[in-house]
């Protein structure tokens, strides 16, 4: 496993799970946010947890682990900076939350979609800052014919614009026959004639689209209620019809909820505080930017044109590296300097 960041940090304890470790530079620029959480967990009681990685299978256990061994506090405040992932660990992770505090708070200090938002049902009230937004509970579909996924708001929004097509393209052809023909077609035949020229002109369109992808689709938007239906017993913070609205009263699955639009959807969501602020610039974009599969990659391979047997001036190379990594590794990767 790439060692770079933590995919998950209790600040307050400064433990690392997933076998990852911070580097030197990431180290020292944690230490402002230890101080900060510190402050926070002692002033409200709470532990302070930073969430930031793709939701994946193994990270649900150790998170359930580290709650058991570890001595808690009463209430807990995590941080999930995330693009998604899989429903079944957010739902796993939430409910390992909502079992061992009496209280859960979730703060979204900058990007959570999908499966985030998801994880984000299992807070009894949320916090988003300025810059924070959660997205609609999409599910992503891998397409068949290459490594790339799709969202499930695509089937379903396809589905239902074509559904209203046709009923369109029949009553403007009914309508046409009988308002231009006068009597010479009755209801009936006009309805016929109709009805061939929908079908003629829409299965085409309707043949491309696969029945087994449209009943993953729905099965994946089905788990996915279920968990929020259940996570939501307990936390009480979804309006009434919250869920149905994320799961498919979005257009696009990169929509943008930010606060104002929050308070529609749950019912206890407030602004941070200067404390739970000061924490997430002292964390900066850790705090704001997921880190991907794509930037582990990254980080991989930065890594092996680095890391190689060395001496004196190389050695200085990489570590000057690293820590121009810290700052890039979001995506914008900067070729070290000789």
């Amino acid at each position: 496993m790439c060692q770079v960041v933590s995919d998950w940090l209790v600040i307050n304890h400064l433990t690392h799970l997933g076998g990852a470790r911070l580097v030197p530079a990431e180290r020292r620029g944690m230490e402002k946010a230890q101080e900060v959480a510190d402050r926070l967990a002692a002033a409200t009681n709470t532990d302070v947890l930073l969430f930031n990685s793709p939701l994946q299978r193994d990270l649900d256990d150790q998170i359930i682990t580290q709650c058991r061994k570890r001595r808690r506090r009463e209430n807990v405040m995590v941080i999930v900076v995330t693009e998604g992932g899989d429903a079944d660990p957010a739902f796993r992770i939430g409910r390992c939350l909502q079992l061992n505090y009496a209280t859960v708070s979730v703060f979204i200090s900058g990007f959570c979609k999908s499966a985030g938002t998801l994880l984000a049902a299992a807070g009894h009230e949320i916090i988003i800052s300025d810059h924070g937004e959660l997205g609609p509970l999409d599910v992503q579909m891998p397409k068949a014919d290459d490594w790339s996924v799709s969202s499930g708001l695509t089937v379903t929004s396809s589905l239902r614009t074509m559904q209203a097509q046709a009923q369109e393209m029949f009553r403007t052809t009914v309508l046409e026959l009988r308002r231009k023909m006068g009597g010479l077609f009755s209801a009936k035949t006009a309805a016929e004639i109709a009805t061939k020229l929908t079908v003629g002109a829409l299965a085409p369109i309707f043949q491309q689209i696969e029945a087994m992808h449209i009943g993953e689709a729905g099965r994946a938007l089905k788990i996915a209620r279920f968990y929020g239906e259940r996570l939501a017993d307990v936390s009480e913070n979804l309006q009434d019809g919250a869920l149905d609205h994320l799961l498919v009263g979005y257009p696009s699955h990169g929509y943008v909820i930010d606060r104002t639009e929050a308070e529609d959807l749950f019912v206890n969501v407030r602004a941070p505080s200067d404390i739970e602020m000061e924490l997430s610039d002292a964390l900066g974009v850790h705090a704001t930017i997921p880190i991907s599969d794509y930037d582990k990659v990254a980080s991989v391979l930065l890594r092996r044109s680095v890391y190689r047997p060395s001496s004196g001036r190389c050695l200085q190379r990489e570590t000057a590296a690293l820590q121009d990594f810290d700052i890039a590794r979001v995506g914008r990767l900067r070729t070290p300097r000789p």
